[in-house]
């Protein structure tokens, strides 16, 4: 054997000795590499934003993700429209705005478009109900 891995484990010690030391080795190697892998992956732009999460996110992360941005409302599932996706209705104190994931973005994005104003697409969550409404929900979605 030849290089560094031969001179880790080259010696006159005994099979015991060199087990440790190769130990030891993997565990520097191993150290060494939790702390480059992160800065590549940032380095790389792999580390994917909010908004491109929350195209995967389910109903519940949504929730969880709106109350967490001050907004106040309870949740409630609906059997309006589930043939299309899951369906809830977000209750807020004077409104309610129908929320339902859709396949896709893109189909989230085409049936938003033909609500004239009064719903809007985030990832594959399509929202509907009053315009100035949905400008509050809008507004804290990353």
């Amino acid at each position: 054997m030849d290089g560094w891995f031969a001179d880790a484990v080259a010696g006159d010690e005994d099979d015991a000795c060199a087990g440790r030391r190769l130990n030891v080795l993997w565990e520097n190697v191993m150290k060494k590499a939790l702390v480059i892998l992160p800065l590549l992956v940032v380095a790389t732009g792999c580390v994917p934003s909010e908004s491109r999460e929350g195209a995967n996110w389910s109903h519940g992360e949504l929730i969880e993700y709106l109350h967490g941005q001050g907004l106040d409302f309870n949740a409630e599932e609906t059997d309006l429209g589930t043939f299309f996706g899951p369906a809830m209705d977000f209750t807020f104190v004077d409104h309610q705005v129908y929320v339902q994931v859709r396949k896709t973005p893109q189909e989230a994005k085409d049936l938003a478009s033909t609500k004239n104003g009064k719903a809007f697409a985030w990832g594959r969550f399509f929202f509907r109900g009053d315009p100035e409404h949905l400008k509050e929900i809008r507004s804290v979605l990353p």
